[in-house]
């Protein structure tokens, strides 16, 4: 969860019940318990748009087959291509509105495409490496190094 919650944001799933499964997951990861199906279901179910039983199901009998950076990179990418489809609609839609001057539609369009760009960003974040996550173990303290003394060879016996 530390690697997507940064970048992830509920909005960018196209089925509200899967927004719901996601803001439980990351419920459950800021109180540091256990995310496992039942877990996920029980906490899902307690907010609203809460999820089908039937999808809570499917989720777990069918899993994600790869890590959740993969999966959540795959769910921003198609939310943003979906937001740069609607943005495309909106500027076709103003350029096709006679009485619209064109300072208004430099600026309609200035803001129809603000979410796309806020989604590049997202994307650059995403694609980055991920950071290291800081443990809540604080680490060990040094030991003292302490000189090395060298141990003496024993000189082997002669044998008469």
């Amino acid at each position: 969860m530390p690697e997507v919650t940064g970048w992830l944001e509920d909005r960018d799933f196209s089925h509200p019940q899967l927004a719901a499964v996601y803001r439980a997951m990351t419920t459950l990861d800021e109180r540091h318990a256990p995310i496992d199906p039942l877990t996920v279901a029980w906490e899902a179910q307690r907010a609203p748009g809460a999820p089908s039983e039937q999808l809570l199901a499917e989720l777990e009998q069918t899993g994600m087959g790869s890590t959740a950076a993969y999966t959540a990179e795959q769910v921003l990418h198609t939310a943003a291509l979906d937001r740069l489809d609607a943005a495309g609609h909106d500027l076709r839609n103003y350029g096709r509105h006679p009485s619209l001057a064109p300072s208004a539609l430099v600026d309609h369009a200035s803001q129809a495409l603000q979410p796309t760009l806020d989604d590049r960003e997202r994307i650059h974040h995403a694609d980055r490496e991920p950071e290291l996550v800081p443990s809540d173990k604080e680490p060990a303290s040094a030991a003292p190094c302490a000189p090395a003394h060298k141990v003496p060879t024993p000189d082997p016996e002669m044998e008469m």
